[in-house]
């Protein structure tokens, strides 16, 4: 059975809530937010990857609704047989 720890400074050591809450961040290695942003390089998509629909090729663009296909949406298909 694992013995408790005698003091909260002592639990905090060893804890762990979405990475180490303790400063030395050699103990556990590294911390959350241990780095400024700058300081990580810039975030660019590998080839082949994409972050955002709008930088992929034309074909994959969402196309433009026509009033027909709208309209046979909004009547739930009904507008296909009037």
């Amino acid at each position: 059975m694992r013995e408790l720890p005698s003091s909260f400074k002592a639990y905090r050591q060893k804890a762990q809530q979405h990475g180490p809450l303790n400063a030395n961040r050699d103990l556990v290695g590294g911390h959350i937010g241990g780095a400024a942003g700058r300081n990580l390089g810039p975030v660019e998509a590998g080839k082949g990857l994409f972050f955002d629909r709008s930088e992929l090729p034309a074909r994959f663009q969402t196309l433009s609704w026509t009033q027909a296909e709208m309209e046979l949406l909004e009547s739930g298909g009904a507008s296909q047989f009037a």
